[in-house]
């Protein structure tokens, strides 16, 4: 397919870039990785710039840098991971209506290529008439000369190295209307330019020398990390980083099978870096929400290690279609593409791009896997394990957050599958809590989750942290007014923290408050109980007689955090107030000293209690507090009160975050990176 130049077609794959902002290579995107196609010619907004960065790959009309210039740097600085491709076509140009695209400028790429562009250029038919792919466009000649001598493809590569990829603005350009041959547009194409008919074979074999001719002169003057892609069935990978499949899957290229092999074949054999994009759309239907359409495409592409792109079509290469697939982190991939049958056990490994026959495929990820069904009927796959369906909102019956080891994939469809977190280490979080994981600026880092595991009732709030040093973690769980500790399956010891007449929610945290070495218990009640704090050995003695928060009389519980905000090895005990209590943050030491009289993280006649928890240790601890019925804004603190900033939860997780439910507010370093993050979690969801 060919893309008009109103709405320029061109999706991604893309590069390194130009003399002010040369990558090393291309960034290391988490999969999905995605791309943006926007070729309208309009001037960008700043509005619109702010969505276009969300994206891994972004693809513009050429003449934004024209008409765009500051927003397209104002990309790059909201995600500096971003690459930036420019739209192009080097065998058309728009001769009868230039003008247009490059409103309101007077000066645009067209016009500046326009002046001096010679006539004998154009392609014609044996009888001198102008040749054209698109309406209004005229094809060009890549392998004529004009009368001074000069080829198109040397005049063309020299303005465009000139114009775009010395302007310091993109990481690469995208060649729309790439092939190896052109007699299928007629036989009466004069392709040397003598005024003769030609061949079907001299026809085809000219156009393939001046394409060829093109891409590797462009290359020489541009350089090696610069990235130039390519849309179309023409092979010129020794030049080229890279391809864009329109139209995924396209039934001129054999369907799946013969999409995918074509897939896997550019991934392996393009120039490197290499940036391969597969693009499935509406088919000019603007039927954005047939979410197996955009699955089936999606997982096909995270077979491989290409960008994915799902728009309206061929008519319209301007519309951003967001999915909830795009929000989750699946990591880095573990596993190439393998053929599997109804178990997991009957696995057989791909051979190579040559080898996809019709079945269900799968990929593993660091956080998850994708299935793929290419076959016409739905299809059982019995897993390993235990996988969690991704939370969303736009298909929610088939991202419903549920957990299992068999799902059925629908035909010419695929799931994204999550794997549970091994481990919820030093998170006090509720046993069958549906949460959501945020990174710290609050980006969604997991979309939804079901905090469980196996061993503690439903409802029960558990910790599992190393107490003794040894190792060995243990699992404190509070349930019904008790607290116990267990080590290697075994209860150690249990306790009621305050008498056994109260039954209600007991709030955990732990740490070292002493600095001797082994960590210490906190507790403190829920809703319902006076604010009394307590703490406990990990054999679980009390700890002296505790300490009140806030007025003995109160009865909306204690929120707790227990984290080193100083540095010197002992751990301080953070706490907010409770249920029906004003948003008050108070710091205290093991022995229940108030360490700082506390501050008010939001407006302090509000009534509603306030989530606190500790990002980091030390002098890089900062508290952070939440009201979840006021909703998704944050406050992030220094220990001493000091405000350091506002932030919001992302939207996007698919997980309501405020609301009349029961929402906590907990961190810890979740995924294993070395980085805390902040969890959600929604008792009762």
């Amino acid at each position: 397919m060919v893309l008009k130049f109103s709405t320029f077609l061109f999706f991604i794959i893309f590069g390194i870039l130009s003399p002010f902002f040369v990558f090393a290579k291309i960034p290391d995107h988490a999969f999905p990785k995605t791309a943006a196609i926007y070729l309208n010619s309009a001037p960008i907004s700043p509005s619109f710039a702010k969505e276009l960065a969300k994206w891994d790959v972004v693809i513009l009309n050429l003449q934004a840098q024209f008409s765009s210039r500051p927003l397209i740097l104002s990309i790059r600085k909201e995600n500096p991971n971003v690459l930036i491709l420019a739209y192009i076509t080097s065998v058309e140009y728009p001769k009868y209506w230039y003008g247009e695209i490059e409103q309101p400028l007077s000066d645009g790429i067209w016009t500046r290529l326009t002046a001096q562009l010679s006539s004998e250029w154009i392609l014609e038919t044996y009888k001198g008439e102008e040749i054209s792919f698109w309406p209004r466009n005229v094809a060009m000649n890549l392998g004529q000369k004009n009368a001074s001598g000069q080829l198109y493809s040397t005049y063309l590569a020299n303005f465009l190295k000139n114009t775009a990829v010395d302007s310091g603005l993109w990481d690469g350009l995208l060649f729309d209307t790439v092939w190896n041959d052109v007699s299928w547009k007629g036989l009466d194409i004069d392709i040397d330019g003598d005024g003769k008919k030609d061949s079907k074979e001299k026809i085809d074999a000219g156009w393939f020398a001046g394409q060829k001719e093109f891409y590797r002169y462009l290359r020489s003057i541009v350089g090696n990390d610069f990235l130039i892609i390519t849309n179309g069935v023409g092979e010129y990978k020794p030049f080229s980083n890279g391809r864009m499949l329109e139209g995924f899957p396209e039934f001129f290229e054999g369907g799946w099978n013969g999409s995918m092999k074509s897939y896997f074949s550019w991934n392996k054999e393009a120039k490197t870096p290499r940036l391969v994009i597969l693009n499935s759309d509406t088919d000019n239907t603007g039927n954005s929400s047939n979410y197996p359409a955009v699955r089936f495409g999606l997982g096909s592409a995270l077979l491989s290690d290409g960008y994915y792109n799902f728009d309206y079509g061929t008519e319209d290469r301007s519309s951003l279609y967001f999915y909830d697939e795009y929000k989750e982190d699946l990591g880095r991939a573990k596993t190439e593409a393998y053929l599997v049958g109804s178990s997991f056990a009957s696995a057989m490994a791909v051979s190579g791009p040559s080898f996809f026959s019709s079945g269900i495929w799968r990929r593993d990820f660091d956080r998850g896997i994708v299935l793929v069904n290419s076959t016409s009927k739905s299809q059982k796959v019995v897993l390993e394990s235990e996988y969690t369906r991704i939370r969303g909102v736009q298909d929610p019956v088939t991202n419903s957050g549920l957990v299992g080891k068999e799902v059925v994939v629908g035909p010419q469809d695929s799931l994204v599958l999550l794997r549970p977190f091994t481990s919820l280490s030093a998170i006090s979080i509720t046993n069958g809590a549906f949460a959501s994981a945020y990174r710290p600026d609050g980006s969604t880092l997991r979309g939804g989750f079901f905090a469980s595991v196996s061993g503690v009732s439903r409802g029960a709030l558990f910790l599992e942290v190393d107490l003794d040093g040894d190792g060995q973690t243990e699992r404190i769980v509070s349930f019904g007014g008790e607290l116990t500790v267990a080590s290697k399956g075994a209860i150690r010891c249990r306790v009621f923290p305050y008498d056994q007449t109260y039954r209600g929610e007991i709030r955990l945290g732990a740490g070292n408050l002493d600095g001797a070495g082994n960590l210490e218990i906190v507790t403190a009640t829920g809703s319902g109980g006076g604010p009394l704090v307590r703490t406990f050995s990990s054999d679980c003695r009390l700890l002296g007689p505790g300490f009140f928060a806030y007025g003995k009389d109160f009865r909306g519980g204690v929120n707790i955090d227990v984290a080193d905000l100083d540095g010197d090895g002992k751990a301080e005990i953070v706490t907010g107030a409770g249920a029906g209590g004003g948003p008050q943050i108070r710091i205290f030491d093991a022995k229940g000293k108030l360490i700082h009289p506390g501050f008010f993280a939001f407006n302090s006649l509000l009534r509603r209690g306030v989530e606190v928890t500790v990002l980091g240790s030390g002098k890089g601890a900062k508290i952070v507090a939440w009201i979840p019925q006021e909703g998704t804004a944050l406050s992030e603190f220094l220990p001493s009160g000091t405000k350091l900033r506002e932030f919001n939860l992302s939207s996007d997780s698919g997980v309501p975050i405020s609301g009349k439910l029961n929402a906590h507010l907990r961190s810890g370093d979740i995924d294993a990176d070395g980085v805390e993050d902040l969890v959600v979690e929604k008792v009762g969801l």
